[in-house]
């Protein structure tokens, strides 16, 4: 992992929740320098704390390290999903130096511009990932999860890294991956007439970088099931790292991807 980066985007921690990795989230931003840090929706799960009430201290070390940052002079962006959509109202605000926003825009060093929002817009089912864990029942995946954390826990106990054993049985759903795929499509889609070179998002929780044509979509991600985050090197390009024991590279989108493919295109034409 890189210790010192143009921009970071995160999404979906859930503080509140027992399946947020708070404390795993707190170790990479301690470890990694960012100029800017993007918090892409879904930080703090008010939601779910609305209907049972969880609270860990890690979380609170979370919030902290992150207030502590853009004291220190790190940008940071706080762009509310729909689990912490009440923040919304403070949109346009800056609270404790951290800017409040309903989406953005980023410059990449390669000069690509991608709007930045948490994704649910995107949602025609309005449901989230709750659209294919139908195909479960709600009670199989939340064991699912549980399932996740304590195998992670004992792989931990014997100095094994992370498995995102979640992330593969949802793999293994058609109805799932179908879903994902829809998603993406529309993000492209919306990116594209929008004059945008790309689009950055979380929300249901499948971490991609994935191209279409000279338009990008990158997806951050999550940290309750893959602990994933998106990162612009200082050198440019888009990377995309989860962060388990040791922290590795799942997948890169290099600069200028864009020129390229209009090159090609405009040779093809």
């Amino acid at each position: 992992m890189h210790r010192h980066v143009r921009a970071l985007f995160v999404s979906d921690v859930h503080v509140g929740t027992p399946g947020s990795h708070a404390r795993q989230l707190v170790h990479m931003l301690e470890q990694v320098r960012c100029d800017s840090l993007y918090l892409v929706g879904d930080i703090i799960d008010l939601q779910a704390m609305h209907a049972r009430s969880y609270w860990h201290r890690d979380h609170t070390r979370l919030l902290r390290t992150i207030m502590q940052l853009a004291v220190r002079g790190t940008q940071v962006i706080y762009i509310p999903g729909n689990h912490d959509a009440q923040f919304r109202h403070f949109c346009d605000r800056e609270i404790a130096g951290i800017q409040v926003r309903r989406h953005a825009v980023y410059t990449a060093l390669d000069g690509a511009r991608f709007r930045v929002s948490h994704g649910d817009e995107f949602d025609t089912s309005g449901q989230g990932k709750r659209a294919w864990i139908e195909s479960l029942g709600e009670s199989l995946y939340e064991m699912i999860c549980w399932g996740n954390r304590w195998l992670n826990r004992a792989r931990h106990r014997m100095d094994m890294e992370y498995l995102p054993w979640s992330i593969g049985v949802k793999e293994r759903i058609s109805r799932a991956m179908t879903y994902i795929r829809d998603f993406e499509d529309r993000v492209i889609q919306c990116a594209s007439h929008a004059d945008y070179d790309g689009h950055i998002c979380g929300h249901i929780h499948y971490a991609n970088l994935r191209t279409q044509g000279d338009v990008a979509y990158l997806n951050d991600g999550d940290w309750v099931e893959s602990l994933s985050s998106l990162v612009e090197p200082r050198s440019g390009g888009m990377e995309l790292w989860q962060w388990g024991r040791t922290p590795r590279q799942l997948q890169r989108l290099q600069p200028e991807w864009w020129r390229t493919t209009r090159s090609s295109i405009q040779e093809a034409a």
